[in-house]
Parts: C-alpha cells; sequence; structure tokens
C-alpha cells in the first residue's frame, strides 16, 4: 500500500498473491471505508467510475441517484458497491486502511 492510500485498481493488481482470508478482509475493510466517504461526499448526478458488480472484472461509469440500503444507485437502476467504486467526477478515491481502527 502506498502513503497517498490504494485504489480498487491497486487492490486487483494484488489480488491473486492475496490468500482467500485477506481477500475478504480487505474487501470489507475498502466497503466499510468507502461507504463511510461516498455516503458524505456523493450528490446526485455524480459521475461514478466502478467495477461493475455483474462481472466483477470491467469498469463501467455511472450517475449517482441515491443509496438503496448499502448500495450506491445509478440513474440505470445499476447496484454499485462502495468497495468497488475507482472515481468520482474523475478524482480518485484512495482508502488508507491500515489507518483505519478496526469495526467489531
Amino acid at each position: 500500500m502506498t502513503i497517498k492510500g490504494e485504489t480498487i485498481r491497486n487492490l486487483y493488481d494484488r489480488w491473486e498473491e492475496l490468500p482467500l482470508k485477506d481477500q475478504l478482509k480487505a474487501l470489507r475493510a475498502r466497503r466499510e471505508a468507502a461507504t463511510m466517504l461516498l455516503r458524505v461526499k456523493l450528490i446526485e448526478g455524480d459521475r461514478i467510475r466502478a467495477i461493475k458488480a455483474a462481472c466483477n472484472t470491467r469498469e463501467a461509469s455511472y450517475r449517482f441517484s441515491h443509496w438503496e440500503g448499502d448500495w450506491i444507485m445509478s440513474y440505470s437502476g445499476c447496484s454499485i458497491s462502495p468497495a468497488f467504486v475507482y472515481s468520482v467526477n474523475g478524482e480518485v478515491i484512495r482508502l488508507q486502511l491500515d489507518q483505519l481502527e478496526p469495526q467489531p
């Protein structure tokens, strides 16, 4: 992880070398941190670049509509996990997960 933080692309670059336990831990931590950040940051109409939940490999662009539980909803009706958001309005989302307090 860099001092500036890690993007979802950075996590995917090292994904295969992580044991399953660490993969799940990393996704859980990223989801919690991204949800906290994006709930404050996102406003209706924002442009989001994220990995598609349907195939989990390709990125796509969306427009933020609203939150539905812990899922980001686009105007087209797609549900997006906050963990897989790469950028908002062109600003890359970098999370420093090693500095977060562990959640019970």
